[in-house]
């Protein structure tokens, strides 16, 4: 089986099949994009904090 087969069939990236193989999505039918790729959420939070170290 080719990899883009195996991780286009693993339940963990199941809903990011139609993102890679077209480059769409489709909510609706659960198929998104990843949040980190240019076409994920369009809200970035980051967890780092504005404390200095040092």
């Amino acid at each position: 089986m080719s990899a883009v087969l195996q991780i286009t069939n693993h339940p963990k990236f199941e809903k990011y099949t139609l993102w890679l193989m077209t480059g769409k999505i489709a909510p609706k039918s659960g198929q998104i994009s990843p949040t980190l790729s240019p076409d994920g959420a369009d809200i970035k939070t980051s967890h780092h904090s504005d404390r200095k170290t040092g």
